[in-house]
């Protein structure tokens, strides 16, 4: 039986901040787990203390009692990267410079300094980009007289890197700072539980934002939001013209109330990571930013019969103010100020998302999330100098001790006609499942049975199997399903059952990609969670609840879609057997033991106001991937 805790550290866990000077500004510990340097260790001093758990849990009681979620420069936190590697990532004032050192505590009196690196300066004062190693600027053409220079991407703020190569080894990192220090969450060599959140940012999505005679299109703007010809053009603002899918900042969990709860779900999922006492790691599974565009203003309070009609879906978004876009306070107001408790409470693992390509969110993503160094051989045209962005990038694995994360970018795929999250769905019913029982459902989109479907995508998954570690298990993490289910009306057709995205599957068959000891596709993308359980392949995961706005029924009716199980509908010739679907606010908490079948719970916020879904509980038996046959495709 592991001994008590020293008095001395008892009592430190409660008395000594994060940083360890009193002029520095208040920022708990993020590790919830035995590597902070701030219980029992002022500067200069180590912490040894062999008991790891005991450590953890005065580690989460200390952490509990500051309770600080306010996101404050400094800031600093860790994603896991390539190998069993840890970028501690920390984002300064444009006054301050990098420090010169990560130091690194890896017993007693052991200490390891990381330098650390610039990964991005300041970007406010001019408009220069570099996209897939092109650059161009912003200002350029620019009418002075009558627009404004604000750069697209203006981030007013320096991002700092230092990469540790065998983080599970270190008891302490902290970057060392001027006013104190600042201390980022580190990695068991095999966490045991794995918090899924995905799909988290507040949507703005207009298809007229008020000043247009009808509906906009092409050309989109830098960050890909629809623009109206000058033609069209309204010389006053008229809402009765705003169409589009708008998210109220609103804190209700209740779906039928289209607020947004990224900051409720962060906070429940902290907890979860905080009760595994220094055990567990984040992944987020993409689509971090969704506020790509203004919340139209003032917004409609007296609506039309069309706006009423979709009023589930149309939102008042006011809240957001001029806090949009890829820029510093965009990221900061959709992602990191909700964010806070959940980056302080364990290292995450990221994926990027469809709203993280280079005309949405994608300079903000490899400035603050991409774990791979800005470095030109790895990413054309990418410099510390400018915001920076490219299209694809190749997949690379996060190593623990038993299992391992291959990590695809399936941001922007090639040839996808249909739009998985563009409208609510409609309930599947008892009678729409009695209709697909014993037949093989169909995938999304008129392109997916072509012969070259997925040829254009193979650069997700190049280099993919010479990741794959023999005797760990495996888990495929892709913001994209690769065998999801959707009920959806497409070309305004009568809704059906589909399976999604084709192209994932199409890409992987063309290469071949065969791996063994799989419990599971873990995605997001679609705006509800989901488990699809196959007889024979592997199963598929989407987190896609985790605070965007929500793809249910315009009545507030369940999705419907655990009625698929059972009715021997088939994807790819493989009979689903297990379809529990919620559309309700989320995580999911994937648990994994040395021997034993990993788990999954799924989890959904509830409070006085509204009692959510039970939890949905699923083991998940390794399997081998593959995609059977020549996938979709007629050949």
């Amino acid at each position: 039986m592991p001994l008590p805790p020293p008095a001395w550290l008892l009592l430190a866990a409660f008395a000594i901040p994060a940083f360890a000077t009193s002029d520095a500004p208040a920022q708990e510990d993020p590790s919830g787990g035995r590597q902070s340097p701030a219980v029992g260790a002022a500067d200069g001093e180590s912490v040894d203390f062999d008991d790891a758990e005991a450590f953890n849990m005065l580690q989460f009681r200390s952490d509990s009692m500051r309770g600080n979620s306010v996101f404050k420069l400094p800031f600093a936190y860790s994603i896991m990267g390539p190998g069993g590697s840890l970028v501690a990532r920390l984002i300064l004032p444009v006054t301050d410079p990098c420090p010169k050192e990560l130091i690194v505590q890896k017993g007693f009196l052991q200490y390891e300094k990381v330098p650390v690196e610039v990964r991005a300066e300041p970007a406010v004062g001019h408009g220069q980009f570099s996209l897939d190693d092109k650059v161009f600027n912003t200002m350029a053409g620019l009418n002075y007289t009558i627009s404004s220079p604000h750069p697209a991407f203006n981030f007013a703020d320096r991002v700092c890197d230092a990469r540790v190569d065998s983080p599970s080894s270190a008891v302490t990192a902290y970057f060392a700072l001027t006013r104190g220090r600042l201390s980022v969450p580190l990695p068991l060599a095999s966490p045991c539980k794995i918090v899924v959140v995905g799909d988290t940012g507040l949507r703005i999505k207009s298809t007229n934002d008020g000043w247009c005679k009808e509906d906009m299109g092409k050309p989109e703007t830098l960050y890909s939001a629809k623009t109206c010809p000058a033609e069209n053009m309204t010389a006053e603002y008229d809402p009765t013209k705003v169409s589009g899918l708008f998210q109220s900042a609103s804190k209700s969990i209740d779906p039928a109330s289209n607020g947004w709860v990224w900051d409720k779900v962060a906070a429940e999922a902290s907890w979860e990571v905080r009760k595994a006492q220094g055990k567990a790691v984040v992944l987020h599974v993409g689509d971090y930013t969704y506020r790509h565009e203004a919340c139209p203003m003032p917004f409609p309070t007296e609506l039309t019969p069309e706006q009423e009609e979709t009023r589930r879906v149309f939102g008042d978004c006011t809240a957001v103010a001029d806090h949009w876009g890829d820029t510093s306070e965009g990221w900061v107001a959709d992602f990191f100020q909700p964010a806070v408790p959940l980056l302080r409470a364990a290292p995450w693992v990221v994926l990027r998302g469809n709203h993280e390509t280079c005309k949405r969110g994608g300079m903000g993503w490899f400035r603050y999330l991409e774990p791979r160094p800005a470095d030109s051989a790895t990413f054309p045209g990418a410099t510390s100098n400018h915001p920076w962005c490219v299209t694809e990038t190749p997949p690379y694995s996060v190593d623990f001790l038993e299992e391992q994360w291959l990590v695809i970018d399936s941001s922007d795929v090639s040839n996808e006609d249909v739009s998985i999250d563009k409208t609510p769905e409609q309930a599947f019913s008892a009678e729409d499942a009695e209709a697909i029982a014993g037949k093989p459902v169909l995938p999304l989109g008129a392109k997916c049975e072509g012969e070259d479907s997925g040829k254009a995508d193979l650069w997700m998954v190049s280099g993919l199997l010479d990741l794959v570690h023999p005797g760990k298990r495996h888990w495929i993490a892709v913001h994209r399903p690769v065998s999801g289910l959707t009920f959806e009306s497409v070309n305004n057709a009568p809704n059906q059952l589909y399976s999604f995205q084709c192209e994932l599957a199409n890409t992987m068959n063309l290469a071949n990609i065969t791996i063994d000891n799989v419990p599971a596709i873990v995605s997001g993308h679609v705006h509800y969670f989901q488990l699809v359980q196959y007889q024979e392949g592997t199963a598929q995961i989407a987190v896609g609840n985790s605070g965007t706005q929500l793809k249910t029924p315009y009545n507030g009716e369940p999705l419907g879609l655990e009625q698929v199980a059972g009715t021997g509908a088939t994807v790819l010739g493989d009979e689903v057997v297990n379809s529990p679907s919620v559309g309700q606010w989320g995580y999911a908490v994937l648990t994994t033991r040395p021997s034993g079948t990993p788990t999954m719970t799924a989890k959904f916020l509830s409070d006085a106001s509204f009692q959510g879904a039970a939890d949905v509980n699923a083991e998940l038996p390794p399997r081998t991937f593959s995609i059977p046959g020549t996938g979709w495709r007629v050949v």
